[in-house]
């Protein structure tokens, strides 16, 4: 017969910590990887979804409202907040659209490309604290699933 602490011993982690499928481990790491993500971005006075917009804006210049909403995935109104709160710092301009007057499209100023610098900077420091325990090997692999699991939507 085992003993009480053996019997203790031997009882699988997950008891211990949880579930440990994908979906429940990604959603853990997500909140992790955001909470850290926004505490570097506090002083910026900016969040996460400021910083998904930026960068979008920077990979396509003057791209529409509703090129932002089927990206980012957000709600319109959602889009119209953020881009509002961006321009109020002119890190953003909204201009009609030439060929469609009733659009608007949205471009980074010099000061919001000069912003997503810096908040690109403090991503890279967020992601080196994540993926400490890592290698390098490991770093690259885990960033190459990443990738292609976010372009299949």
């Amino acid at each position: 017969m085992t003993s009480r602490a053996a019997r203790a011993t031997a009882r699988p982690a997950i008891a211990e910590s949880g579930p440990n499928d994908a979906a429940v481990l990604l959603s853990k790491l997500g909140h992790r990887a955001k909470r850290l993500f926004t505490q570097q971005l506090v002083p910026l006075g900016l969040k996460p979804n400021h910083v998904q917009v930026l960068a979008y804006l920077s990979a396509h210049p003057g791209a529409s409202q509703r090129d932002l909403v089927e990206s980012l995935r957000v709600t319109p109104s959602t889009i119209v907040e953020l881009i509002d709160e961006l321009e109020g710092r002119n890190l953003v301009v909204r201009e009609r659209n030439p060929q469609n007057r009733r659009a608007s499209v949205v471009s980074l100023t010099r000061r919001g490309r000069a912003m997503l610098t810096r908040t690109l900077a403090l991503s890279r420091e967020v992601e080196a604290q994540l993926l400490a325990p890592l290698g390098a090997a490991d770093r690259e692999r885990l960033l190459g699933y990443l990738r292609t699991m976010d372009a299949h939507r």
